[in-house]
């Protein structure tokens, strides 16, 4: 940025005690056969799609990239926006209101590998799944109405 550091720490203190939502992103990644990429948790192994908190200084898109490389190994175009999830204080016992906004991707380079967020990576039957992690069952029956929908050309 072009402004001064004594403007900005100048603007952030007006700014200070008003608390905003945080703001997560995950992927809907599709094969052809409809199976969704999921990853399974190095934090509490239960799966999800791959996902993450938004970053200041990046747009939706551009964190939603970043976590799919960090979690996945794979390079990402991001398409249309599935769904807006939200969890209120209290929701899954976290204390924070977060708003989830899920998007359609599809791949575009790299190759499939754990991280150390992740101990499996790969494509699956979502109703093959039962321990989710939240409401990733939510968001991954989402998906898979949107594959049914919009992308299957059968």
């Amino acid at each position: 940025s072009s402004i001064p550091a004594s403007e900005i720490e100048k603007r952030f203190r007006k700014e200070l005690g008003y608390i905003t939502p945080k703001v997560g992103v995950s992927a809907s990644i599709f094969d052809e056969k409809g199976h969704q990429l999921l990853v399974r948790r190095t934090d509490d192994f239960s799966w999800c799609l791959p996902c993450g908190w938004a970053e200041v200084g990046e747009t939706p898109e551009e964190s939603l990239q970043r976590e799919v490389v960090e979690e996945t190994g794979l390079e990402v175009q991001v398409m249309n926006q599935i769904r807006l999830g939200s969890r209120m204080p209290g929701d899954f016992n976290l204390p924070h209101t977060t708003y989830h906004l899920q998007f359609h991707c599809v791949v575009t380079g790299g190759l499939i590998r754990e991280s150390h967020e992740t101990t499996d990576v790969g494509y699956y039957d979502v109703a093959t799944i039962s321990d989710w992690h939240l409401d990733h069952k939510i968001e991954a029956d989402a998906a898979h109405n949107y594959w049914s929908r919009i992308l299957n050309n059968d």
